[in-house]
This record gives C-alpha cells, sequence and structure tokens, in this order.
C-alpha cells in the first residue's frame, strides 16, 4: 500500500497523493477552503487542476521562500526586510477567483459574484493591472542598493557584499526558492531563448502548458464556437446588443463594469447557452489526453510539490 502524506495548516489541507509509483490521478483534497463554493468548484473542475498547486498552497510557498530571502540577504550584509502577504483577503481571493482560478476562467459565472461585483472586482484588487509595490524593502541607497538588488536575484558576478560573503549563483532569490521546492529549475535568459525550460517553484509547468493548450483548443471548438454565438444572440435579445463575449463590462463595452443587472443577464445567457458546462466539458477531454501521454512527468512533479509545501509550512513555523 503507498504511503499517503498530508498536513494541515493556514485554513487548508495539503493535498493527499498516493505517489508516483502507481497510474491515475492524485487523490482530490475534499477539504473546503474559506470563502469557496464547493458546488462551484465541483462543476468547473478539470483533471489538471489535481497535479497542480492551489492558490492557497502557491501562496505558502511564496511566504516561506520569502522569509529565506531575508535571512540570505540580511546574512550577506544587507540591510533588507521581507514585506510578507497577509492573508487579510484570502478568503475573499477564494471567493471571487476559486481556488485555481476556475471561477474566472470563462469569465463571469457566478451570479453571487455578479449580484455583487458587477463585471468588477473586489476593491482591494481595484489597479491591480497597475502593478504593487515589490515585497521587500532595501535601506540603502547608491550602488549599495544597486549591489543589494543585484545580490537578490544574482546575474552578475563582482558584486561586493558588505559581509563579503559570496552571493549565491541565481541569487538570494533562487537560492531561498530552492530551499522551498528543491526541484525547481532556473534557467538563464540565452538557456530560455534556446528553447531551455525551467520549473518554476511552485509550478508544475507540464501542468500548467495542459491547462493552457486545452483552453485554446476550447476556444476553436465548433460547439463552442455556436455557443458563444448563441450567448450574443441572448445578450441582444435582453437590450444588450453587440456585446463581445469576453470584453463585456470593459473599457471596451457598452456596459458599465458596476451594471449588476447586465452582469447577471450575462451568466443567465451563459447558462442559457449551456456555454459553462460546453467549455468544461471540452477542456476535460483535450485535458484526459494530454494527462495520459504526460501522466509520469505530471505525477512526479506533483510528489514534488508536495514536498515544497511542505517544507514551507516547516519554514513558516520556524520563522513565523
Amino acid at each position: 500500500m503507498t504511503a499517503v502524506t498530508c498536513a494541515v495548516a493556514l485554513g487548508f489541507l495539503v493535498a493527499c497523493s498516493p505517489g508516483t509509483d502507481g497510474l491515475g490521478p492524485p487523490e482530490r483534497d475534499a477539504t473546503v477552503l474559506p470563502g469557496e463554493d464547493r458546488d462551484l468548484t465541483e462543476r468547473l473542475h478539470l483533471p489538471i487542476y489535481d497535479y497542480r498547486t492551489n492558490e492557497a498552497q502557491l501562496r505558502t510557498i511564496t511566504q516561506a521562500a520569502g522569509a529565506h530571502v531575508e535571512s540570505c540577504m540580511r546574512g550577506l550584509g544587507y540591510d533588507y526586510t521581507h514585506v510578507p502577504e497577509t492573508n487579510e483577503h484570502l478568503e475573499t481571493d477564494t471567493a471571487f477567483f476559486g481556488p485555481h482560478g476556475e471561477y474566472r476562467r470563462y469569465g463571469l459565472v457566478s451570479l453571487d459574484s455578479a449580484e455583487e461585483y458587477g463585471f468588477g472586482a473586489p476593491e482591494h484588487l481595484d489597479g491591480a493591472e497597475e502593478g504593487t509595490d515589490p515585497p521587500w524593502r532595501i535601506d540603502h541607497g547608491g550602488q549599495t542598493e544597486q549591489d543589494a538588488m543585484d545580490a537578490l536575484f544574482g546575474g552578475r558576478e563582482d558584486v561586493h557584499t558588505p559581509s563579503g560573503e559570496p552571493v549565491p549563483v541565481h541569487g538570494c532569490f533562487g537560492w531561498a526558492h530552492a530551499r522551498v521546492d528543491p526541484h525547481m529549475e532556473i534557467v538563464t535568459k540565452e538557456q530560455a531563448q534556446e528553447g531551455i525550460a525551467g520549473e518554476q517553484p511552485g509550478i508544475a509547468g507540464t501542468a500548467e502548458w495542459i491547462k493552457a493548450v486545452s483552453f485554446d483548443r476550447a476556444l476553436d471548438d465548433a460547439e463552442v464556437i455556436d455557443a458563444m454565438g448563441e450567448w450574443v444572440v441572448c445578450m441582444d435579445g435582453a437590450g444588450y446588443p453587440g456585446e463581445d463575449f469576453w470584453l463585456v463590462g470593459s473599457s471596451e463595452s457598452a456596459v458599465a463594469v458596476d451594471d449588476t443587472v447586465a452582469a447577471i443577464t450575462a451568466v443567465e445567457c451563459k447558462e442559457e447557452v449551456g456555454l459553462i458546462d460546453l467549455m468544461v466539458r471540452v477542456e476535460t477531454e483535450v485535458q484526459v489526453e494530454l494527462i495520459t501521454r504526460h501522466e509520469t512527468e505530471l505525477l512526479e512533479r506533483h510528489a514534488q510539490l508536495e514536498e515544497a509545501v511542505e517544507n514551507a509550512l516547516t519554514s513558516l513555523e520556524e520563522h513565523p
């Protein structure tokens, strides 16, 4: 019998997996995250989600790596402070995006979200596209600040650190993330240009590729294209002519972002033409085929990511 590893922290359960010594998907986690609509999660579930970290797990990996970055930078003598992301909005974000971002994959699909935000988002997400402050503070100026930035991300061999210690090969950022996810792989700009793929910390590259491919293929599916046309007809009949499926409620739409009636209508039209369930079905068919072809590497990376989450939880206990 294969050993199963689980851990509980930050209000979520690390997924239990049968490991890589047998075929088939990892065992799915039945724990409901704070803010999650489990019925909607189940309805929108795609097979590839079983092989990747959810947003709560990825946030934990990022937080733990940030603590290690601070330790590394201070060890080099820099006045560096990691500014950890709080969990203040975790429940709201989960309710809005879903554990895997699935609640927004096909645009607005939740009547509850439409009633509360229209086509918009929670207030703390407004302006997110404009960028946010970096999760660190460097209290240096001039060349010392530039050296600190180079020490943070690597890539420069002649950095003279205040402590005299050498900078890790990929900077403190790479070193810290490798402490949490030792199977990650950083590639240089030159390697990336040559088509050599790395493995981002906390990310399953093959799973993300399959997730992207299935979406693109679904958009080219004849049934989906017809259903999107039917959605336009439905919106026309409801008094919203000429709206684009992906742009409705945006700056390129005649409908205001805070128009809750229009947002509810957009969701109801998706339901009327069966578009949501159709997209899930088409994507599932594509993903099942691709998962079968890449199952070994998917399972291997999934086991590595479980290890990364466990490492992150341990790190956060040691560096609260």
